[in-house]
């Protein structure tokens, strides 16, 4: 049953992904990298793996490690099984599923700015989770509902987002209500 479960957290980080939307556009001068060879995931440019390609800002997420943003105990309290890393594109993350019922994603944008993020139509609004700027965003990319999600702004030029997307049904109010409550116990531990 567990390789079923990390297929279907697999398969749900993706989907939320695909949902989200979020551009890998960045504030400042576009320069094209010679070192393009293509793409791995639609609309995310594939950089070269050399040792040289590591990022020359630093961000306040770098040191951050996203399945430690979610502790047991809080975990275990949302019914979740362990996390497991996944990095999507230029996305560092952590997915989480409660087989059956609901999957959760904690994606650090350590490379761009939340105004640059493709919503793909969704509005964001604005929500209080605690000291750092947060909006909440239902089914970006016109879903047909189940998904929500929470930006937790850490600087100019960096986010972190909580997905929740419900499995089995299309609740967007339920899936709100995971991704806020999350969102809140995200919220302290961020830089």
């Amino acid at each position: 049953m567990r390789p079923f479960g990390s297929r279907l957290a697999g398969g749900v980080a993706a989907l939320t992904l695909a949902l989200s939307g979020c551009s890998d556009s960045q504030a400042g001068q576009a320069v094209p990298d010679p070192s393009a060879v293509g793409s791995s995931e639609p609309g995310l440019p594939t950089r070269s793996t050399s040792s040289s390609s590591s990022p020359t800002t630093s961000s306040p997420l770098d040191d951050v490690e996203p399945c430690s943003l979610l502790p047991d105990s809080d975990r275990a309290s949302f019914g979740l099984a362990a996390g497991e890393r996944q990095d999507l594109g230029r996305s560092r993350g952590c997915n989480w599923l409660q087989s059956g019922v609901w999957a959760l994603r904690i994606g650090l944008r350590a490379s761009l700015a939340f105004k640059d993020a493709d919503l793909r139509g969704a509005t964001a609004h604005r929500v209080d989770i605690g000291r750092h700027e947060a909006y909440r965003v239902e089914n970006a990319g016109g879903g047909t509902g189940g998904t929500c999600e929470v930006f937790m702004i850490t600087s100019q030029s960096s986010f972190v987002e909580v997905t929740a997307t419900m499995v089995t049904s299309r609740d967007t109010a339920k899936a709100c209500e995971y991704a806020v409550s999350v969102a809140k116990i995200v919220d302290p531990k961020l830089p």
